[in-house]
């Protein structure tokens, strides 16, 4: 809506040297607004001498560019700094009502994302403000009239202007709400001055309704910032003259009331100037009956103590007798202006009767325990910081065989000093609470020694700290558990024994016995003549010599303690077979049933496994006459089943089972394993079982503890 320039109003007729007192008295209200924000930024940190200087500063802002938009000529530039104007005047309400707030200590529940609502409508003025020439929604119907000499800018309200107006007066209300609430509840040391605020937030307030309702001395010239100067003025001597920031703040009925101790103010004169709900109650008064009064005059005896005691008094202060009395610590604070003058004394007196009684208590418990040390069984001596015994029971004089405390030998409390570190600072390395236990061989005098076991617990009494000692005898237990590393040792002796045993054994019965073969295969190969029968006895030499470079395979393996997997077992005896029978002309079939797990049978079964299996093969070969063996290997559980079967012509009926029968029967029943022969004119059958992981002994375990433990160690390559 383009503006009107009222009829008979000459343009540009008033001239900045002919502006009249109003204008000039703006100027003046913006630099003492902008003095009082410089003087809270100096005279206090605090937050709300903070949101006080921003007041100051809006209210500043506001006046400067009031005087602008006064001063100005045509629509144009006046409105321009109407805008101006509006973009600070908008947050004055919100900022004034937060140091209100901040102050009186009123609204705590208004804090976070609480106060994006209270500043959200302003925020969202500012675009309606900005373009408020192109529409009518803020303000509308622009004229300029004269008075006193100036160019004023009317207008009429539009819907969001009267929002605006009407969010404003809710939060001047809610300001002027929460210092009624802070006046009602503050002290008579501080009351004058909440009045004084009260009625000067009031103030600019009632001059700007009336502005609002066409009431002003000069039409259309609002002198609400004038008004609101006041109300500065008034704040800051009340905040800073008075020193209602550091004496006794506002916001005590969320602090001093709700405070446990007692708390009271006591001004230079000696009069009870403040005093909090805890102690009213204690005293059963109201405040109107003891503020501004002697605390002789309206305390009972018990509570006047508290604030009678010289300042420099320590320790607890008992008021009442038996089971009603109670124990209070006492703080006295001087409370001083920035020029060090004294202006009161706040006390608090912390309710400390728990721990009185509670210290009390550990104060009898210290003293019977002189009668629980006698009523244990265990040796129990008493020993001050410096390792000094002091009390000690009668296990303890047997023990240490000694008549009494004074004839229990000094040294006897050195040897009772734990190991380093703490022995090297002493006995007063263990403090209160603390609690040490280890063993040691005593010797409390010459061919009297034991082992014991000692626990040290530190404890005070009286301020001193002492340490209680308890001594077990323990040598019965240290020679038993002697005699079982003792035994330990020969086990370990026997296993290794039997370990080396085993590899002579395999030894003997596999390289010695590929070595036998080498030497009598070569001596017949120098006496043959024909080229065709030393080339046989050649491939029977080679033959031999792979079966030895896996014989020394599987005990390598053994002595790195390194395992086969079941897999590559099964493979290793399919290659045993192929290359035992194959020579003899004999069919060879190898099957294996189930899956059989990851980890192998064990080094030293694995070995015997394949012993027991070879013995096998070369009976068939060397005396069965068969013409086809089946090896079957069956997984079922935690068991595996070995079969060996001919088609040869069986044991001889009797049979007198020989040395190579009975060394596999041997075998196999060191692996917890069992073994079967069935025999007939059909053929012979070996079934062995045995389970998937068998044990020989614990030596077998114990070897490969050891070589893992090597390899660990073994630095990196």
């Amino acid at each position: 809506m383009a503006p009107r320039r009222k009829c008979g109003i000459p343009g540009g007729t008033t001239k900045g040297g002919n502006v009249d007192h109003p204008v000039d008295l703006l100027f003046v209200v913006a630099f003492l607004n902008a003095s009082l924000a410089g003087l809270a930024l100096w005279r206090s940190d605090a937050r709300v001498a903070r949101l006080f200087a921003l007041t100051n500063l809006l209210a500043a802002t506001w006046s400067l560019s009031y005087r602008q938009e006064l001063m100005a000529h045509g629509l144009d530039q006046k409105i321009f700094w109407v805008q101006f104007k509006y973009v600070f005047l908008l947050f004055l309400p919100p900022v004034h009502m937060a140091m209100v707030r901040e102050f009186t200590g009123q609204l705590r529940w208004l804090r976070g994302r609480a106060w994006l609502l209270v500043f959200a409508f302003p925020i969202a003025s500012l675009p309606v403000v900005l373009t408020m020439r192109e529409h009518p929604w803020f303000r509308h119907s622009f004229q300029l009239e004269s008075v006193a000499g100036l160019e004023v800018l009317t207008f009429k309200w539009g819907p969001w202007g009267y929002a605006l107006i009407l969010v404003g007066t809710a939060w001047s209300v809610a300001s002027l709400v929460m210092l009624a609430a802070a006046w009602w509840s503050a002290a008579p040391i501080v009351r004058k001055q909440v009045g004084l605020m009260f009625w000067a937030c009031l103030v600019p307030v009632g001059v700007d309704g009336l502005f609002l309702a066409g009431f002003s001395p000069l039409r259309g010239i609002n002198f609400s910032q004038v008004s609101l100067l006041m109300t500065a003025a008034a704040w800051a001597w009340a905040l800073f003259g008075h020193r209602s920031l550091n004496l006794v703040p506002l916001a005590r009925g969320t602090v001093l009331d709700q405070m446990p101790s007692l708390v009271f103010v006591v001004d230079a004169s000696g009069r009870l100037a403040d005093i909090n709900q805890t102690m009213l109650r204690k005293i059963g008064l109201g405040a109107a009956q003891v503020v501004d009064r002697l605390p002789a005059e309206v305390l009972a005896p018990p509570w006047r103590v508290l604030a009678e005691l010289p300042g420099e008094f320590q320790g607890a202060i008992r008021l009442g007798e038996g089971a009603q009395a109670s124990w209070y610590e006492r703080t006295v604070t001087p409370l001083r202006d920035s020029s060090g003058s004294l202006l009161g004394t706040l006390i608090t007196c912390h309710d400390v009767t728990h721990r009185v009684r509670a210290e009390r208590a550990r104060d009898d418990e210290k003293a019977l325990l002189g009668l629980v040390i006698n009523s244990v069984s265990e040796a129990v001596i008493l020993l001050d910081e410096r390792g000094t015994p002091l009390a000690v029971n009668d296990p303890a004089l047997r023990l240490f065989g000694a008549a009494d405390v004074a004839t229990l030998a000094t040294h006897v409390a050195a040897d009772l000093l734990p190991p380093s570190p703490v022995a090297d600072c002493g006995w007063r390395a263990i403090g209160p609470g603390d609690e040490l236990d280890f063993e040691r061989r005593l010797e409390p005098r010459p061919g009297c020694a034991f082992d014991a076991r000692v626990f040290l617990h530190g404890v005070t009494r009286d301020g001193h700290r002492l340490i209680v000692a308890t001594v077990q005898d323990i040598s019965d237990r240290v020679r038993r558990e002697q005699v079982e590393r003792e035994a330990e040792r020969l086990r370990n002796e026997r296993r290794e024994f039997q370990r080396q045993q085993r590899l002579i054994r395999d030894l003997h019965d596999g390289i010695g016995g590929i070595t036998a073969n080498i030497g009598m295969i070569a001596t017949l190969g120098d006496q043959a003549r024909v080229c065709v029968a030393k080339e046989c006895l050649l491939n029977r030499i080679t033959a031999l010599a792979a079966e030895g470079s896996g014989e020394l395979r599987l005990l390598m393996n053994a002595m790195e303690c390194r395992e086969m997997p079941w897999p590559s077992l099964l493979a290793e005896l399919r290659r045993l077979g192929v290359m035992l029978l194959e020579d003899h002309g004999i069919a060879f079939s190898f099957s294996a049933n189930g899956d059989p797990p990851a980890c192998g049978p064990g080094v030293f079964p694995g070995m015997s496994l394949t012993r027991v299996f070879k013995e096998a093969v070369h009976n068939v070969a060397k005396h069965a006459s068969a013409s086809r063996v089946e090896v079957r290997v069956t997984f079922a559980g935690d068991q595996v089943e070995l079969r060996v079967r001919d088609n040869g012509r069986g044991l001889p009926v009797p049979s007198q089972p020989g040395r190579g029968l009975g060394n596999m029967r041997r075998r196999i029943e060191e692996m917890s394993g069992e073994m079967h022969v069935r025999s007939s004119g059909e053929g012979t059958e070996l079934v062995f079982t045995l389970p998937q992981r068998p044990e020989l002994d614990a030596a077998e375990d114990d070897s490969r503890r050891m070589q893992h433990a090597r390899m660990e160690a073994r630095p990196p390559p």
